[in-house]
This record gives structure tokens, sequence and C-alpha cells, in this order.
């Protein structure tokens, strides 16, 4: 075997396309997906229809996924009364996240935006973030942030997999949105059925370990990237400026 062959052949783990020699996680950004309620902005626009789960970077939409969870990550955000950008967040629910400039306490452990008082919940929600492959689109990775109605299935899910001992890496289910009524409207929550263990295990293992340390900052910065290049719209629905995700049930 020649040199420049064995260097290739060293680089095929982190760089599978040819074109992309030398490439590996750190030169790309991954896809958050949301689920897009009917007060989100993309349905009043027409972009997207409620009960979907839809790509930020490109625009495409499912109706369910198959997919691998790699890992997951707790955090949490705090939106108050008026605002259409986090007041507070943070990415490890430890401390806040370098993107907020003026974060409520220097961390999360004793703010107050983040106690329950008296049966109420926090201002400050808590957040799943899960980094998973979309089995029906070539094993691409993807975010997924789940919380409020969110977080009950989201630990249903976590339950599956840890009380067997196995990394999340090693199951796969299915993600198919669930629509929901109550006396403040209709919305959709995220539901995973189809709970399966992967055999032979660990087949998953060399992705979770390529992606286990991104920052997740990259994916915000590329939304709000897109978002800037976008002509400003008026959305018809008055609720259309709550974050996909993000509704009060």
């Amino acid at each position: 075997m020649t040199q420049a062959m064995m260097q290739r052949q060293n680089t095929l783990p982190e760089s599978p396309m040819e074109g992309l020699e030398g490439f590996d996680s750190s030169d790309m950004v991954i896809p958050r997906l949301a689920l897009i309620q009917p007060t989100s902005k993309a349905a009043a626009d027409g972009e997207a229809t409620p009960g979907t789960l839809r790509c930020n970077l490109s625009g495409e939409s499912y109706e369910q996924i198959r997919l691998v969870p790699l890992f997951m990550r707790k955090g949490r955000v705090l939106f108050l009364e008026g605002d259409e950008r986090p007041s507070c967040a943070s990415d490890d629910n430890i401390t806040p996240s370098a993107r907020i400039e003026k974060p409520v306490a220097k961390k999360c452990e004793g703010c107050p935006r983040q106690a329950w008082v008296d049966g109420v919940p926090p201002d400050c929600a808590l957040v799943y973030s899960m980094f998973a492959l979309n089995l029906d689109a070539g094993e691409t990775p993807f975010i997924i942030q789940l919380k409020g109605s969110a977080v009950k299935p989201t630990k249903r899910l976590i339950s599956f997999f840890s009380l067997r001992r196995l990394s999340p890496f090693n199951i796969s289910c299915l993600l198919k949105p669930s629509k929901m009524k109550n006396s403040r409207g209709t919305f959709f929550v995220p539901d995973f059925t189809e709970m399966q263990i992967l055999e032979p295990r660990d087949k998953y293992r060399e992705q979770f370990m390529s992606l286990r340390g991104y920052d997740v900052q990259k994916t915000f910065d590329a939304e709000e990237g897109a978002a800037a290049a976008e002509p400003a719209t008026q959305a018809a629905n008055p609720g259309a400026d709550v974050p996909d995700e993000d509704l009060p049930f």
C-alpha cells in the first residue's frame, strides 16, 4: 500500500465522502429539527404544516422519523413575557450559555428563575437537547430540543435505555408528533414509540464519539445567519412569534 493510500485510509472514519478528504465533524453544522405548532411562524407563513418536524437549515419537513439517539444534554431556557429571544439559557444546566449577553445569574444552581414555588413550575424551563441520527435520511445527524409538554415523553425514552443499562446509541425508535387538545387550544407533542435494542451493539459508537464534543452554538449561529438573510415578513397569526417548540401547555 502506498503512503498516499494509507493517508486516505486514515481519514475515512472522519471523511467517508470523496471530495471531503481531511474534513471532520468540526467542519459541519448539525441542523436542528423543530416540531411545528399551530402558532409557529413557519406555519403562519405557509412554509410548514403543524404537527410536522421541520429542518431549520434546509426547510425539509417530516411526518415521522426513525432515529438513533446518540446522546443527550440537559439545559434550560428562559423566555420572559414579550421576549422573542431567550433572556437566559444554559446548554449544560450548570452555567449560562456564552450566547447570552446578560445572564440572570452566574450559575443555574440557586437561581430563583429555575426553582419551583408552591407547585408552580419555574420560568426557566428544563430542556433536553437530543443529538440523533435520522435513519430515514441516510443516518444524517440532527438536534432536537425537547421542553414543556415534551419532557414527559422524553423521560420515558430515557428510561427505556437507562434502565437496561444501555447507551442511547444502542437503541432506535420512531418519533412521530401526536395531536393534543385542551382548554387553551390544539398543540402537538413528540411521541417516541417502536423502541428497539440494536444488534450488534455499539454500531453507532463511532458517530457518537465524533459528535459528542459538538458546540451547539454553531447551529444557533447558522440559524441566525439564515434568518438575517430572509426578508422581514408580518406573521398572520398573532402567536407566530412563539418559538416553535415553546407552547405554554
